[in-house]
């Protein structure tokens, strides 16, 4: 019999991924970047991050700000809502750093050689921009 998803169980099961996931030397997933880098470096552990893979990262402000518009224009189609910004994860990892006033110290670098991981998601975004 399936268990039907309650927003608690919900948290419950995504604080556990993260527990497993956060004891980890190298970023295991992308959406956890943010939370991974913190918890590093309040522990003053060492953090792994790869100078060639590279995102947009997206604050939930400008995620929020870039979809009303799009309903406020009544806009149809597919729009990529990120950030502006092209960067790799190592200097993401670096200004997350800098914004929580964390050493980056324990931010190491290396060249990601592994075949499952895209090395570039980061979006064009002409056509949001444009409208």
């Amino acid at each position: 019999m399936k268990q039907k998803l309650t927003e608690d169980k919900t948290k419950k099961l995504a604080q556990e991924f993260f527990n497993k996931i956060r004891k980890e030397n190298y970023l295991i997933v992308q959406g956890y970047i943010v939370d991974h880098v913190i918890y590093k470096l309040i522990n003053r552990e060492k953090i792994n991050l790869p100078e060639n893979e590279f995102c947009c990262p997206t604050s939930n402000d400008l995620l929020c700000i870039q979809i009303k518009l799009i309903i406020e224009k009544n806009l149809a189609g597919l729009f990529h809502c990120c950030g502006g910004e092209k960067i790799s994860k190592y200097e993401f990892g670096k200004k997350i750093a800098e914004i929580f006033n964390l050493n980056p110290s324990f931010i190491k670098t290396y060249t990601s050689n592994d075949p499952l991981r895209p090395k570039e998601v980061s979006l064009n975004l002409a056509k949001t921009q444009k409208r």
